[in-house]
């Protein structure tokens, strides 16, 4: 059985992010090499990071959107906060960690438990409901659950993003700026949440369902 991988990154540095993210997942045959790039990126600053263990990390190298699966657990000591779920992503552009599938959150003695956490890495305000966060009407964000295997399409802001069967026990999360559909062929396999509300099941067992997700329309002001 494979170790479980371990990387530390500085939310406040995208450059250091990417840096140690890429160098990390590119080396990922050695544990040797693994501590090697956390200690160098430990030396360039005297502040304790985020570290990241999981059983498997996959970063996409044009959004810097990190995704860490299987056992996942978070530690970020200078903020006092610890944090478990089988899923955990981190996506760079927007500055938010969001922790799915049995989510717990601990941070300064207070816990926050649900299927879904999201945290904003520039003030550390953390919720099981995004909405309640500062900048949750700046992005929009779609969970999927799948408690059976099902044919699942995502298009987001106009592009497939995903086409193909999910397993059981699949999680993942997409974002956009515009809008999300969520097309099955087992609607009643996919659960699916908009940023970070309780998860519903999409429709009834062997139903065809087409669900499209968009951004709330801003308040225009009086005239």
């Amino acid at each position: 059985m494979l170790p479980s991988i371990c990387i530390i990154f500085r939310p406040v540095s995208k450059v250091l992010l990417s840096a140690v993210l890429l160098g990390a997942i590119a080396n990922l045959t050695t544990t040797q090499t693994l501590a090697q790039t956390q200690q160098s990126q430990a030396q360039q600053s005297d502040e304790p990071g985020i570290s990241l263990q999981s059983d498997v990390q996959q970063i996409d190298p044009d959004t810097g959107t990190l995704t860490a699966t299987g056992n996942v657990r978070l530690t970020y000591p200078e903020r006092q906060l610890e944090g478990f779920a089988e899923q955990i992503q981190y996506f760079e552009d927007q500055g938010l960690l969001i922790l799915t599938g049995n989510a717990r959150l601990t941070q300064q003695g207070e816990t926050l438990e649900g299927e879904q956490i999201t945290c904003r890495t520039d003030a550390w305000q953390c919720a099981t409901d995004a909405s309640t966060l500062s900048a949750a009407d700046s992005t929009l964000f779609v969970s999927l659950s799948l408690l059976d295997q099902a044919w699942v399409r995502v298009t987001v802001d106009g592009v497939i993003e995903h086409e193909g069967v999910m397993q059981a026990g699949d999680r993942r999360v997409w974002q956009a700026t515009e809008q999300i559909t969520i097309r099955t062929g087992d609607a009643g396999a996919v659960m699916v949440s908009q940023n970070g509300e309780q998860p519903q099941l999409m429709g009834d067992r062997g139903q065809v369902e087409e669900i499209t997700f968009s951004m709330p329309e801003s308040p225009q002001p009086a005239n």
